[in-house]
């Protein structure tokens, strides 16, 4: 069920997602820098002897921070036959877009893999779609969805899926964009337009929506938090749920 370890040792055939120090190789910088803030990232959770669902690790920066506070975690990875929720603009753009995904898709695991290896960590990989993971995978205290929502046609069929699995936590965490920054009402706004032709993200949200959806899946206890991240060297905004049954 899970993924055979993968031996990556040149770099140029990674992208980082997250800025990360790798031992030997020294600082790697992505497009995040979570280093300084990862733990308001993560609303605070004491994740020691959790077991977690980590939904898109990147390049295992939060991994390891996961694995450093004593917990034990799965990964789950798009596999090779779903690259991207493409939004579906001219059929020229998309499939363009598409091919130059797949290829940043397979450098962006490749840049897990390398992590991983260097790190020693410990982490298990399964590969498919977040919006259907089998039972097989068993129950997790902790199920962490660090911004991949906004980037799917159907985000709630994903914590919908993801609640069937979660023992106790969900963890959301997604960016507050700015024209939802002062809106405290339950909105999942549609960001695509024919005119902006934004093709890897759907949606943008506030967070009384989700939590809105969470009480539903029977998490009726919500935290919410925000906080500034750095991502391409500028601070963007962001919001953590942390839901409890």
């Amino acid at each position: 069920m899970y993924a055979t370890p993968q031996q990556v040792n040149d770099l140029e055939e990674c992208i980082f997602y997250h800025t990360i120090d790798i031992p030997g190789h020294g600082l790697i910088e992505g497009l995040f820098d979570l280093r300084k803030t990862v733990t308001n990232y993560l609303g605070g959770f004491a994740f020691a002897g959790k077991r977690v669902l980590e939904i898109g690790p990147g390049s295992g920066f939060i991994t390891a921070y996961l694995e450093s506070q004593s917990a034990e975690v799965v990964a789950v990875e798009v596999s090779e036959d779903f690259i991207w929720d493409i939004v579906p603009q001219k059929e020229a753009i998309r499939s363009q877009w598409a091919a130059e995904r797949r290829e940043v898709m397979q450098k962006l695991k490749n840049s897990f893999w390398f992590t991983h290896s260097r790190l020693n960590l410990n982490a298990e990989v399964y590969y498919g779609n977040a919006a259907n993971l089998p039972d097989t995978l068993g129950k997790f205290d902790v199920v962490l969805l660090g911004a991949i929502l906004l980037h799917n046609r159907d985000p709630l069929t994903i914590i919908e899926n993801c609640a069937r699995l979660s023992k106790g936590v969900i963890i959301i965490v997604e960016p507050i964009f700015k024209s939802l920054m002062d809106v405290s009402m339950p909105i999942m706004r549609l960001a695509p337009s024919l005119e902006n032709k934004i093709l890897d993200t759907w949606w943008n949200f506030t967070p009384e929506l989700l939590i809105q959806f969470l009480k539903i899946m029977g998490f009726s206890k919500s935290q919410v938090s925000t906080h500034p991240q750095i991502y391409e060297r500028t601070e963007m905004p962001f919001f953590t749920i942390v839901a409890e049954r």
